[in-house]
């Protein structure tokens, strides 16, 4: 049984009875909790639901990005001592015995393990339908941060989470690197949590049909976050999928036909190419920390 787990909360501009509400779950279960927040406007209303003896807050100057707060908090509990850390955004809520569970699960050889999750915003059919799909344990890079227990010595082998992301594929891309330095990262219905994933739209079938989105569900990012999207997908593509930059191109116009049902489309549709534009500039070989991991796992 691993004696302390730790947990590190990523905040930004959170709603503060969300965030009191994971506060209050995380205390009774974890060893110690360190809040990272990234220059959130409402420091001082997260310091008034803080106060406890098991939460720590260490607040950055600005906003440095998903990555960057993730590696300071990993980094704490590296200095600690600590083997194993949970990661969670702020408005995630955990299920009963969260811990408890972790603690019966297989670790040998594992950099990650991960959640399910069922969104806030799925309708109670949706849930259903989606957690009859979870498994008891599926190997998969696609294990999302919030919600995952990372082994500290992994994540340290591999160079941390990528700070050049900034947010998004943070996560996949920290998992593409530890399966490839041989190690296992999976996710189980054992662990299973509250999240929201974006804003759903509702948007009309005949819509989706002929965009060929079919049963997919669509949701809405704001125009900050859609640069990163399509700018790290072609980062993401590039380093684990080998494609060039005509197939990136292809890639990346079939993702654009989402922009056009979003509300106030126009800017995200021009942060989106600003992304895809900066996605394609991407050189993997001139990409010194990537590089420097490739070599590691080559040697």
């Amino acid at each position: 049984m691993i004696e302390k787990v730790g947990a590190v909360v990523i905040t930004y501009n959170p709603y503060i009875k969300g965030l009191e509400t994971l506060l209050g779950i995380l205390i009774n279960q974890f060893s110690e909790i360190l809040i990272v927040d990234n220059g959130s406007i409402n420091i001082n209303d997260i310091k008034k639901v803080s106060i406890n003896e098991k939460v720590l807050i260490r607040p950055l100057e600005s906003n440095l990005g998903i990555a960057a707060a993730l590696n300071e908090g990993m980094d704490y509990f590296r200095i600690k001592g600590y083997e194993w850390v949970a990661t969670f955004d702020q408005d995630s809520e955990l299920f009963d015995d969260f811990v408890l569970r972790f603690q019966e699960l297989s670790k040998e050889n594992v950099g990650i393990i991960g959640s399910y999750y069922v969104d806030r915003n799925w309708s109670e059919k949706d849930a259903e339908r989606q957690i009859l799909t979870y498994s008891d344990y599926e190997e998969t890079t696609y294990v999302i941060t919030s919600g995952a227990f990372v082994n500290v010595r992994a994540w340290n082998m591999v160079g941390g989470f990528d700070n050049q992301l900034f947010i998004d594929w943070v996560d996949w891309d920290i998992n593409e690197r530890l399966v490839l330095l041989g190690m296992t990262v999976y996710r189980t219905k054992d662990l299973m949590m509250r999240h929201q994933v974006g804003e759903p739209i509702n948007v009309p079938e005949y819509k989706k049909q002929i965009l060929f989105l079919n049963n997919r569900l669509v949701r809405d990012h704001s125009p900050f976050r859609q640069y990163y999207i399509f700018r790290n997908r072609i980062i993401f593509l590039t380093r684990y999928r080998g494609v060039n930059k005509v197939q990136a191109t292809i890639k990346s116009l079939i993702a654009f036909r989402e922009i056009f049902i979003l509300p106030k489309g126009g800017s995200k549709f021009k942060a989106a190419w600003k992304g895809m534009l900066a996605g394609l500039k991407y050189d993997i070989k001139s990409d010194i920390y990537y590089q420097k991991f490739l070599k590691q796992i080559s040697d």
